[in-house]
């Protein structure tokens, strides 16, 4: 007998009767591009393919990429280093606009074969936690490690700023608990096909293509390289965009998330405050929940980062 039953009978019949995925992209990018672009595509595949297995596959290119990458440039060195054939990169590009693409049609293929789940909303949305991290690692080797700070990223920007986009995904899923829709900002694809353009023109440009990029000198090209305290480069710009722009998405998800729990627990669930009226309204622990395991592991890895006696 277990100790205890992870999904009761109730939420088991609620699955099957009452749920629906709901989620809101409507970015102009997705709108005008890349939803016409996943629909194209769909038409494509078989029927008798699973959405799962599509999901699989896009995470499969994104594990594929990171691997390849690790090989090439283990340490993060070897893009300044001019180390890393420019054909890795044509690689790295085509991985990542196969993995977007993927991740954009399991949901397509899913309605259109009427197999859509919340095992493949899980499975989805899983990877695509995963997926956060080993998107991040092919930036870093793209941008390169420097412990100076318009030089590249140091070992601790690199940890921050994948913690950072963790609690990007983390908050807008936070907030899916209790208004029963997930909200893409428009950030996503404006993101995910940026990286897709860079790695390709990084392979364009070839091995000159780190100085050419990352280390061009904002400051000095417009005249006010003695204004500032650092040096303002593309990679420190970079930099003060993600934390602040990172920052200011989980502190919005947060504050909307409290406001909308608030708004529900006087006036009670329904149309007026949620697009899914069937949402129950959750106590203020399972609000509070989700942060345990999440805080644990900041705290931890955060310990780790800072404390190593070998510096990892």
């Amino acid at each position: 007998m277990p100790l205890f039953t992870y999904v009761t009978p109730q939420q088991k019949q609620g699955f099957r009767t009452n749920y629906k995925y709901s989620c809101i992209d409507d970015s102009p990018l997705s709108l005008y591009i890349t939803k016409p672009l996943w629909q194209f595509h769909a038409k494509f595949c078989p029927k008798w393919v699973a959405p799962n297995l599509l999901t699989v596959t896009g995470f499969t290119c994104t594990v594929l990429q990171f691997f390849l990458l690790s090989y090439y440039d283990y340490n993060f060195t070897e893009a300044k280093n001019k180390a890393i054939p420019a054909f890795i990169w044509y690689i790295a590009s085509l991985f990542q606009y196969l993995s977007y693409m993927f991740d954009g049609i399991d949901g397509v293929h899913a309605r259109r074969t009427g197999t859509g789940s919340p095992l493949g909303e899980i499975m989805d949305h899983g990877f695509d936690s995963w997926t956060c991290s080993f998107t991040m690692i092919a930036l870093y080797s793209c941008i390169g490690h420097s412990e100076t700070f318009h030089l590249g990223l140091s070992y601790k920007d690199m940890f921050y700023m994948t913690w950072a986009l963790q609690l990007c995904f983390y908050t807008g899923h936070w907030e899916k608990l209790i208004s029963g829709t997930l909200y893409l900002p428009w950030s996503y694809d404006i993101s995910i096909c940026s990286l897709i353009i860079l790695y390709f023109v990084t392979g364009f440009i070839g091995t000159n293509a780190h100085d050419l990029i990352w280390l061009f000198e904002i400051d000095r090209y417009f005249g006010f390289e003695n204004v500032l305290p650092f040096r303002l480069t593309s990679v420190s710009l970079l930099k003060i965009l993600y934390y602040f722009g990172s920052g200011l998405t989980i502190v919005n998800d947060i504050i909307k998330t409290l406001r909308l729990y608030a708004k529900m627990k006087r006036e009670g669930p329904g149309p007026k405050n949620s697009k899914n009226n069937k949402i129950k309204l959750r106590n203020p622990f399972d609000l509070a929940k989700p942060w345990i395991s999440m805080l644990a592991a900041i705290f931890l890895l955060h310990s780790w980062n800072e404390y190593s006696y070998e510096t990892i």
